[in-house]
C-alpha cells in the first residue's frame, strides 16, 4: 500500500512538472529599451567632467546578507587614494564604465536584460553624475541584480587634500632648482592665460645665447584657432612651430611635472622664466637641461604680442568687473525680456547699507509714459542729503549697463565698478536685487537696492467681458497680478507675431483620453479650429482662464486655479478645481508646440499631417535595411506581429501571407494616399502619425477612417530600424549589418583625438591586408611624400592622420545607428592611433595596420618609398588607394 501511494505521488509530480514545463517558458531578453538608455547616457556623459579631486559615497542595494553599508571613496587625478580590489568602484568613472559595458556596448545582441539609470546634477549645477544604477543582467536571475545609489559627491581642494593625507610631494634631488618658485609663478601665469580666450594672436620669438645667426631669428608667429598657421623669418626655423600655449606646456612638463620623484622622465636642471603681468605668457625664459654641460642652455625672448580676437582688447582689466562674463550674460537675457515692457507701471524700491532710516525707504515709484514720480519721498528739513529715487526701471538697467557691462568692455574706462551682484525677475527681466561695489579699496561705499511689487498699469484689470460690454471689477491678489502681467506680455508678443500654430490637449479624469488638438491661427477666417474644439487662439486660452478664475463675483470663483507660463508669457499648463468637495471634476489643459510662422502660409495645406512633408524630405531611401513592425487593433493575433521586415535593393525579401510586406517608401506612400491627397478632404477621417526626427521614417502610423465606427483604425508601430549593406543578390545571409560597434568606436576615436598632439612633422607606416607597407611622411601638417600621381589619388594617397581619422568618422560613425555606411572596429596597440583598423563593407573586409609612428624634425630628410620598402612607389600608392579609397569612399556611390 505504501509503495502504491509513493508511486502515485511520484506520477503526480511528474505530470505537474511536465505541465509546468509546457506552460512556463522563461526566456531572457537582452537589452530591453537599450536605445533610450544609450541616448540618456550620451546626453549625461557629454556634461560629465571628472574633477581633479573629489569624494563620493555609494551603497549596494541589491541582494546581499546583512544591512547595506555605504562605501566612501576619495579620488585624486582619476585614482582612488585607497584602492580596494574587493569593491566595484574606485572612482565615478568606474560607474560610467559599468553602465556602458553592461547596458550599451554589446547591445542589442548581448547586454544586460534591463537597465534603469537616473542621472542628477549637483546643486551648484557644475557636475552631472549617475545617482541611481539598477542593472539586471539576466531576467531569470533576479538575485544577481546590481543596484547602487551614489550620493554625497563633493569636489575637494587638492592642496588641502595633500595636507590632510600627509603626503608631501617628493622632488628629485640635484635637479629642478627653485622648484617651488617656478611652480608657483607658472600656476599664476596659467591662471591669467587660461581665464582669457587665446585662440588667435601674433607674437615674435627670438633665440638668445650661444646660437648661430641662422637660427637666432626673430620669428614672427601667427596663431589661429590655437594652432600655428604662419612662421615668417629670413633664416631657418628650428623647432619654432609652437604656440604660446605650447611653450607654457613645455614649462609645465620639463620644469614642474618631471621634477616629481614619481615621474621617470628627466626634467631640466634649471628653469628661469619671466611672464607678462597682464596676460600670463612667458616673455623671457632660460632652460638649462644639464648642470654639467656648458653652453647648452636655451634662451628665448618673446615680444610684440597682439591679439586678433575682439574680446582681448575690449575685456575688462583684472582690477575691476569681478565675474564680468556672468554679469554680462545675465544682463543680456534680462534686457531682452525688459525691452518688451511698456512705459507704464508701478514698483517699490528700498535702499540698504549705511544710510539714514528716513532715506532707506521703501519708496513707491510710479512710471507713466516713461516719466518716474516718487509718491512717498520724505522731506529733508534737517538738511540731510536726500537720495535720488527718480528712476524708471529702464534707468536702473542703463545704470547696470554703464557700470557693470559696457563700462567693463574697455580696461581704461573709469566708470567700471569693482563688483556687481544682480538678480532679475524671471518673467519681466527687471532687476530685483542690485548690489554695487564701486571700489575694492574703499569701505562702506557699497550701494544696495531691492525692487518689489512691480505692477504694470493693467494691474487688476481683470475684466469680465460680454458681447458688447466690459465690467471693471478688479482683484488685488498676487496670482491675478501675475496673470495680468503675462496677459499683457502675450498681447505684445502676438502683436508682433500674429500668425502661429500650437497644440493643446485636455487633461483630467476623462475616458477615453482626449487626443491633442492642433490649432493653426492666421486670422479668424483661416483658423483650423473644428466645431468641437475649445480654443481658436492663444488669447482665447488666456481669456477662458481669466473669465473662469477671476470673475467679478468671488462667490462663483472655482475652489482652486493654477497656470504656468514660459519666459515669453506663453501659457503652458492650466488646472482648475471647480468644487473642493467633489472628486474627479478637475479640468486641465496643456499647451505646447507654439510655432510662429509667416502669415502667408496656408494652414489648410498642413492640417492633415504636418510632419509628413518634412519626414519625406529627410528620408534618404537607402537600398537595404531592416525594421520591425507591429499591427495594433482588432485583428487576428497571428497578424499582429511583430514582424522583422528585411529590405534589399528596395524590395521586401522575407514577406509572408501574414506579415506586413511594405518598405518604408510604401509606408510613406500609404500615409500620402490616406492622409494627404485631397487635404483637407482626405480618405481618412483623422491621422495621427509620428516620424523619426533625424531620418524621417515613420515610427507610428494611426489612420482612423470613420469617426462613427470603432475598431476600424489602421495602426502600425515601427521600431528597430537599421540600415545594412546590400550584397549582390537578394539573399539575406549576405547582408552586412552596419554600425554594429559604432558607439564603442566613437568613444575610442574621441579618446584618440583628445590625446592626439597634432605635431607638425611626423611619419608612420600603414599596411593594407598582406600587401606592401607604405611610409607616410608629414611635414608642416601636409603629406610631403609619397606624392599622389593623379587628382583622384590626391585625396587619399597618402593621407595625414587627421584626414584618415575624419574619413573613419564619416563612414563608420556619422549617420549611425540608422544610416551608417560600414561596420568598423579598432584594435589599439596602446598608444595614440596605432593598431588595426578593420572596415567591413558589402565588398570585403579590409584591415589597415598602422605602426611605427614617430615625431620627427621638420628638417629631417625624407626617405622615398623605393628606399623604404622593396615595393615600388607606384605599387605602394595603388595598394593604399585601393584599400582606403575603394573601401570607404566608393561605398557612398553604391
Amino acid at each position: 500500500m505504501i509503495y502504491s501511494n509513493l508511486f502515485l505521488l511520484s506520477l503526480l509530480l511528474c505530470v505537474v512538472s511536465a505541465q509546468a514545463d509546457e506552460i512556463i517558458q522563461l526566456v531572457n531578453e537582452p537589452c530591453v529599451n537599450w536605445e533610450a538608455t544609450a541616448a540618456a547616457y550620451q546626453e549625461a556623459f557629454a556634461e560629465w567632467q571628472e574633477p581633479e579631486c573629489y569624494t563620493f559615497t555609494y551603497t549596494f542595494l541589491g541582494f546581499s546578507v546583512g544591512e547595506p553599508g555605504g562605501v566612501t571613496r576619495t579620488v585624486r587625478n582619476g585614482t582612488a587614494l585607497e584602492p580596494d580590489d574587493d569593491q566595484p568602484f574606485g572612482t565615478l568613472m568606474d560607474v560610467w564604465k559599468l553602465i556602458e559595458e553592461q547596458c550599451i556596448q554589446n547591445c542589442p545582441e548581448n547586454g544586460a536584460h534591463t537597465c534603469d539609470i537616473e542621472y542628477t546634477t549637483r546643486e551648484d549645477g557644475n557636475l552631472v553624475y549617475p545617482a541611481f544604477v539598477s542593472i539586471n543582467p539576466d531576467a531569470l536571475l533576479m538575485d544577481e541584480e546590481l543596484i547602487y545609489r551614489i550620493q554625497d559627491v563633493r569636489t575637494l581642494d587638492c592642496e588641502e587634500l595633500e595636507t590632510e593625507e600627509g603626503e608631501d610631494v617628493a622632488i628629485k634631488a640635484d635637479v629642478c632648482v627653485n622648484y617651488e618658485t617656478v611652480k608657483t609663478n607658472l600656476e599664476a601665469a596659467l591662471l591669467q592665460w587660461e581665464n582669457r580666450t587665446r585662440n588667435c594672436y601674433d607674437f615674435t620669438i627670438e633665440r638668445v645665447g650661444r646660437v648661430t645667426e641662422d637660427f637666432r631669428g626673430p620669428y614672427q608667429i601667427a596663431v589661429q584657432e590655437g594652432k600655428v598657421v604662419e612662421i615668417v623669418s629670413a633664416t631657418s626655423q628650428p623647432d619654432m612651430n609652437r604656440s604660446l600655449s605650447d611653450w607654457l606646456q613645455e614649462i609645465q612638463t620639463m620644469c614642474v611635472d618631471r621634477c616629481r620623484a614619481d615621474n621617470d622622465e628627466e626634467p631640466y636642471y634649471d628653469c628661469t622664466i619671466d611672464y607678462d603681468e597682464t596676460v600670463g605668457y612667458p616673455t623671457y625664459f632660460v632652460f638649462d637641461p644639464d648642470q654639467f654641460i656648458i653652453d647648452e642652455e636655451l634662451y628665448y625672448r618673446i615680444t610684440n604680442f597682439s591679439s586678433c580676437e575682439e574680446e582681448f582688447d575690449d575685456i575688462s582689466n583684472s582690477a575691476v568687473c569681478i565675474d564680468y562674463e556672468t554679469v554680462k550674460t545675465d544682463y543680456a537675457a534680462a534686457i531682452e525680456k525688459w525691452n518688451l515692457v511698456d512705459n507704464c507701471y508701478d514698483y517699490v524700491i528700498e535702499r540698504q547699507g549705511r544710510i539714514l532710516d528716513d532715506f532707506r525707504g521703501p519708496f513707491e515709484v510710479q512710471v507713466r509714459d516713461g516719466e518716474p514720480q516718487v509718491m512717498n519721498m520724505p522731506n529733508n528739513s534737517d538738511g540731510a542729503d536726500r537720495p535720488n529715487m527718480m528712476f524708471t526701471l529702464s534707468d536702473w538697467m542703463a545704470e547696470i549697463d554703464e557700470h557693470c557691462v559696457a563700462g567693463c568692455e574697455l580696461a581704461s574706462n573709469k566708470d567700471a565698478y569693482y563688483y556687481c551682484s544682480l538678480q532679475y525677475d524671471s518673467l519681466w527681466g527687471f532687476p530685483t536685487s542690485i548690489f554695487f561695489d564701486p571700489d575694492e579699496n574703499v569701505a562702506d561705499e557699497e550701494i544696495y537696492y531691492t525692487v518689489s511689487n512691480f505692477t504694470p498699469c493693467e494691474r487688476g484689470a481683470v475684466a469680465e467681458t460680454g458681447d458688447n460690454e466690459t465690467s471693471n471689477c478688479t482683484h488685488q491678489s498676487d496670482d491675478a497680478y501675475e496673470f495680468e502681467a503675462a496677459y499683457a506680455k502675450l498681447e505684445t508678443l502676438l502683436t508682433d507675431n500674429p500668425c502661429y500654430d500650437f497644440t493643446y490637449v485636455v487633461t483630467g479624469f476623462l475616458y477615453p483620453p482626449p487626443q491633442p488638438v492642433t490649432v493653426r491661427f492666421r486670422d479668424e477666417s483661416t483658423s483650423s479650429l473644428g466645431s468641437d474644439d475649445e480654443f481658436a487662439s492663444l488669447m482665447e486660452v488666456m481669456t477662458f482662464y481669466r473669465k473662469t478664475c477671476f470673475p467679478c463675483n468671488d462667490t462663483v470663483r472655482p475652489f482652486a486655479c493654477s497656470i504656468t507660463y514660459d519666459d515669453l508669457g506663453l501659457p503652458e499648463n492650466l488646472w482648475i478645481d471647480y468644487v473642493e468637495m467633489l472628486a474627479d471634476e478637475e479640468m486641465g489643459y496643456t499647451i505646447s508646440n507654439v510655432t510662429f510662422v509667416p502669415c502667408s502660409e496656408d494652414p489648410s495645406q498642413q492640417i492633415c499631417d504636418p510632419g509628413w512633408r518634412d519626414a519625406k524630405d529627410k528620408w534618404a531611401s537607402p537600398a537595404c535595411y531592416d525594421y520591425t513592425i507591429r499591427r495594433v487593433g482588432e485583428i487576428p493575433m497571428e497578424r499582429e506581429g511583430p514582424f522583422v521586415v528585411k529590405v534589399r535593393d528596395n524590395k521586401v525579401i522575407n514577406g509572408t501571407a501574414m506579415s506586413v510586406n511594405m518598405t518604408v517608401d510604401d509606408l510613406l506612400a500609404l500615409v500620402e494616399e490616406k492622409c494627404i491627397v485631397g487635404c483637407p478632404d482626405t480618405e481618412a477621417f483623422q491621422c495621427t502619425n509620428t516620424y523619426d526626427a533625424e531620418f524621417g521614417f515613420p515610427t507610428q502610423i494611426s489612420i482612423d477612417y470613420d469617426e462613427l465606427m470603432a475598431d476600424e483604425e489602421e495602426i502600425y508601430v515601427i521600431t528597430n530600424f537599421i540600415a545594412v549593406t546590400c550584397n549582390s543578390g537578394h539573399e539575406d545571409d549576405g547582408a552586412v549589418t552596419v554600425c554594429r560597434e559604432w558607439e564603442r568606436l566613437r568613444t575610442e576615436v574621441e579618446l584618440i583625438k583628445d590625446n592626439w598632439k597634432d605635431p607638425p612633422c611626423y611619419q608612420y607606416t600603414m599596411k593594407r591586408n598582406n600587401e606592401s607597407t607604405i611610409t607616410v611622411h608629414v611635414r608642416n601638417f601636409t603629406v610631403a611624400s609619397p606624392k599622389a600621381d593623379s587628382v583622384e589619388d590626391a585625396s587619399w594617397i597618402p593621407v595625414t592622420f587627421d584626414e584618415f581619422l575624419s574619413e573613419i568618422r564619416a563612414s563608420c560613425i556619422d549617420g549611425c545607428p540608422s544610416m551608417g555606411d560600414a561596420n568598423c572596429s579598432f584594435d589599439s596597440k596602446g598608444e595614440d592611433f596605432m593598431g588595426s583598423w578593420v572596415i567591413t563593407t558589402k565588398a570585403s573586409t579590409t584591415n589597415f595596420a598602422i605602426s611605427d609612428f614617430e615625431v620627427v624634425s621638420c628638417d629631417k630628410k625624407i626617405v622615398t618609398i623605393a628606399e623604404d620598402t622593396p615595393s615600388s612607389a607606384a605599387d605602394a600608392k595603388v595598394s593604399f588607394g585601393i584599400g582606403l579609397f575603394v573601401t570607404v569612399v566608393f561605398l557612398s556611390f553604391i
